[in-house]
């Protein structure tokens, strides 16, 4: 694959959460942000989920904050 978008980073962290890899999803959150490549409404209330699946209430937390001031 040439380059990842929006849509490939979103659909790797809504298969590792679909198939019960949640501290895979949020690491692939953070290479994604690492990245440079934003994030849409379906990556972010994936991640959250992936968040509350561990119990990452601070991690949760914080990702919040993100989605505020991104404003997505």
């Amino acid at each position: 694959m040439p380059a990842w978008d929006i849509r490939s980073w979103t659909t790797m962290i809504t298969s590792y959460s679909q198939n019960k890899q949640f501290r895979e999803a949020l690491d692939a959150f953070n290479e994604m942000k690492k990245s440079g490549t934003g994030s849409d409404q379906v990556t972010m209330a994936t991640v959250l989920s992936a968040c509350a699946h561990l119990g990452a209430l601070d991690l949760g937390r914080g990702i919040q904050i993100y989605v505020m001031q991104k404003l997505i």
